[in-house]
C-alpha cells in the first residue's frame, strides 16, 4: 500500500471521528484511529508522522504529556469533554487540515 494509500486511509478515519464522535471515548486520537484502520496499517506511526509535521513530538494535546493522558483515560471521564477534550479536538482539526492540504497537493 502506497504512502498516499495510507494517508487516506488515515484521513478518512480522522473525519469519521470528527463528525461523528469518537467510538470510545475513553481513548484519545490514537486509540480511535485505531479502531477505524484495519490491523495491518501502523496508525501510531502514521499519526507520529503527521504529530511531527504540526510541530509536535507528541500527540498528546495539553501539558503534561503522557502522564496527563493516562490520568486521564484512567478516569473513566470522557477525554473528549472540558478543556482537554477541546484541545483534543482542535489537534484533531490540525491533523485533517494537514493531511487535506498534502492530499490537493498531489
Amino acid at each position: 500500500m502506497s504512502n498516499k494509500e495510507t494517508r487516506a486511509i488515515l484521513l478518512k478515519a480522522l473525519i469519521d471521528i470528527r463528525d461523528n464522535g469518537p467510538k470510545f471515548d475513553g481513548c484519545g486520537i490514537c486509540g480511535n484511529v485505531m479502531n477505524e484502520c484495519d490491523d495491518d496499517i501502523d496508525t501510531e506511526e502514521l499519526l507520529a508522522d503527521v504529530f511531527a509535521a504540526l510541530g509536535m513530538n507528541h500527540g498528546f494535546p495539553v501539558d503534561g504529556g503522557y502522564d496527563e493522558y493516562m490520568r486521564a483515560s484512567g478516569s473513566g471521564e470522557s477525554m473528549w469533554t472540558g478543556e482537554y477534550g477541546a484541545a483534543r479536538k482542535k489537534l484533531l482539526a490540525l491533523c485533517i487540515d494537514y493531511l487535506q492540504t498534502i492530499e490537493a497537493a498531489e
